[in-house]
């Protein structure tokens, strides 16, 4: 956080969401997820939001999470992984198409919630960074990797992760 504010300008307005507002919006997500049921909705629950302050004009950074559309084996195995780099076994990132920023995809089993739960249901992290400088990957890097995990944590997901100081894209 001190690195952000860095490099934002010191002077930062930060929101944040609750934390056991969002697992347990997410928890519930996935004690109802079937693979057969799957309605195919992901709601994103912004965990925080740091603006600097005074200028408006510049993008915020903002970090969310969400149950992905997306499946272990998509971001892993065949023609759609190429736009996943592997960052650690089970760890996916890539760079937003959309908006400056990251993502990352990783598993996240938990107990009571039905059978191909990991698979068909991981966790998505993003941070959207437009609000830092140009020369910040690194830096979006290694929020993304500390929001991983803390959110893996969070969760209480039972897969043993090896998350990397800092997740990019880049190989």
């Amino acid at each position: 956080m001190a690195s952000v504010r860095a490099d934002l300008g010191g002077d930062v307005r930060a929101e944040s969401s609750s934390p056991e507002r969002a697992k347990g919006l997410l928890l519930e997500k996935a004690e109802k997820w079937t693979a057969d049921g799957d309605d195919l909705k992901r709601a994103t629950y912004q965990l925080c939001l740091m603006r600097a302050a005074g200028e408006e004009d510049r993008g915020p950074v903002v970090a969310g999470v969400k149950w992905s559309l997306l499946t272990m084996d998509w971001v892993s195995k065949g023609k759609h992984a190429a736009e996943w780099r592997k960052a650690a076994e089970h760890v996916y990132v890539q760079r937003l198409a959309r908006n400056p920023g990251l993502a990352a995809v990783v598993p996240c089993t938990l107990p009571g919630t039905a059978p191909g739960q990991t698979e068909g249901l991981p966790l998505e992290i993003s941070v959207l960074d437009a609000g830092l400088s140009k020369d910040s990957g690194a830096l979006s890097g290694r929020l993304l990797s500390a929001l991983v995990r803390k959110t893996h944590e969070l969760l209480g997901c039972q897969d043993s992760l090896a998350v990397p100081e800092s997740l990019t894209p880049e190989k």
